[in-house]
C-alpha cells in the first residue's frame, strides 16, 4: 500500500497563548484576594482593638 505523507504533518502548530493567560489570570486572582482579606482582617482587628473595653488589672487611685 502507497501511503501518501500527511501535508499537516511537517507543519507544528504554534503554542497556544490563551492557556498561559487564563492560568495567570486565575493565580492573579487568588493572590489578590488573599491580599485585599488580609487588609480587611487586619482593618478589622484594629477597630475591635480600639473599641475593646480595657482590662481590669488593678484598681487606680
Amino acid at each position: 500500500m502507497n501511503e501518501k505523507p500527511n501535508p499537516n504533518d511537517d507543519q507544528k502548530s504554534p503554542p497556544l497563548l490563551w492557556p498561559r493567560f487564563a492560568l495567570a489570570a486565575v493565580i492573579l486572582f487568588f493572590v489578590l484576594a488573599i491580599f485585599w482579606m488580609s487588609l480587611a482582617v487586619n482593618k478589622l482587628r484594629q477597630q475591635r482593638d480600639v473599641n475593646a473595653p480595657l482590662p481590669v488589672t488593678a484598681p487606680t487611685r
